[in-house]
């Protein structure tokens, strides 16, 4: 069965709440979780989402995970270009292999930058099929399609991952290794971790946004207990 996109996977939560509770379908809203464009990101009203949601059984994991992918477009927007957009579906030339870009920002004239955002819990890890799956196959997808697009043909590339929670063992040593051997002018590969993010959060003098980062997505603020397992759970293969 094909998978449906995962920019109308993201609002689920509307879609499959909106309506039954009116008081849970008014905070979706509020926090910006109708239309995938949209920037207008409540932070506070997350609070009241997580604790609603908290009762059902993956609803407060697949909140989180969509969270992260806002926060993140949102302090690109506001740290990289103004020019954000989010899930976008890139295809190689031959059009065989297709990837998505969870959030993309683009600087005239210079830069294109990939964020493939992973919103997992501080307590577990990035497990290194992850990695794999970002650095051999979204990466070098996603790159030929930028090299095929008029407006990006000449400009430089940039992959980054973004993850709240640390990397594993596996998945770390294999980024090692792939850093050494991508050549820089073809494309750059970087993975960012919570401390870093929270530091670029901070850039955007944005009280909200850091206080959404800080509350929900570090360790000794996650409101999860303790788990080992991968929060984003609303994401299948890209």
């Amino acid at each position: 069965m094909k998978r449906a996109p995962r920019s109308l996977q993201h609002h689920v939560l509307y879609r499959k709440y909106n309506g039954q509770d009116s008081e849970i379908s008014a905070l979706l809203g509020k926090c910006g979780l109708r239309e995938a464009s949209s920037s207008a990101i409540d932070p506070f009203q997350f609070d009241e989402l997580f604790k609603k949601f908290g009762k059902i059984e993956g609803a407060a994991l697949q909140l989180r995970g969509t969270l992260f992918e806002y926060l993140a477009a949102d302090i690109a927007r506001k740290t990289i270009s103004p020019q954000v957009r989010m899930n976008r579906i890139f295809k190689s030339p031959d059009g065989v292999k297709s990837a998505e870009a969870d959030v993309l920002a683009v600087r005239d004239d210079t830069a294109v930058t990939f964020i493939e955002c992973k919103g997992y819990s501080p307590y577990g890890e990035v497990p290194v099929k992850d990695m794999k799956r970002w650095l051999q196959h979204n990466a070098p997808v996603i790159y030929s399609a930028a090299r095929a697009h008029s407006d990006w043909s000449c400009l430089a590339i940039h992959f980054e991952l973004w993850t709240t929670a640390p990397l594993s063992v596996e998945a770390a040593e294999m980024f090692e290794v792939a850093k050494s051997t991508i050549k820089p002018e073809r494309y750059t590969i970087t993975v960012r971790l919570s401390d870093e993010i929270l530091a670029t959060c901070r850039l955007t003098k944005d009280g909200g946004l850091v206080k959404a980062f800080e509350k929900h997505f570090m360790k000794h603020n996650a409101r999860d207990l303790p788990d080992r397992r991968p929060v984003d759970q609303h994401k299948g293969p890209d």
